[in-house]
């Protein structure tokens, strides 16, 4: 898309962290840090209501498979993955749903297509949560790094805990 319409890289947020770095993974941090909470307490209020078929499934250790496959999927799943659902969904989803129909609808719209995407009902909420914040980041900074970031530290919290 960037080739065909001639556009710039920056226009997906990829800029040149340059002396902004503290900055970027500090936003990272704080953006992991509020999507960890959110998850804690979506988790801790469906276990207490006793909801059990919407509590957040863990990572079943054979997904990671073994040997070098479990070098290769963790690596897809904790960078690739984040790397490219933020590309897709900060970088053009949401840009283009803010430009259409506003900030605060476009970044529900885009967190809920990421949410959906995922495609477990039991994680559909804090998955939106984290999709809203992980646009949040995105549209503060103007940069994909501290989303992608806090993505790639989320997703490595989930596979260590199935390792």
């Amino acid at each position: 898309g960037i080739k065909k319409h001639d556009a710039a890289w920056s226009s997906l947020g990829f800029h040149r962290a340059g002396n902004r770095r503290l900055i970027i993974v500090g936003w990272a941090g704080l953006g992991l840090v509020l999507s960890l909470a959110a998850g804690a307490i979506y988790s801790g209020i469906v276990t207490t209501l006793g909801i059990e078929s919407l509590e957040p499934p863990p990572v079943p250790e054979s997904v990671l498979g073994e040997g070098p496959v479990r070098v290769l999927t963790m690596g897809i799943l904790v960078v690739l993955g984040p790397f490219a659902e933020e590309v897709f969904f900060r970088g053009f989803l949401l840009v283009a749903f803010v430009q259409g129909i506003g900030v605060v609808p476009g970044v529900i719209v885009a967190a809920a297509i990421f949410a959906i995407s995922h495609g477990d009902i039991a994680v559909l909420l804090p998955v939106f949560a984290s999709g809203a914040i992980l646009s949040w980041l995105y549209l503060k900074t103007r940069s994909i790094w501290p989303s992608f970031l806090a993505h790639l530290g989320q997703n490595y919290l989930a596979v260590m805990l199935a390792a």
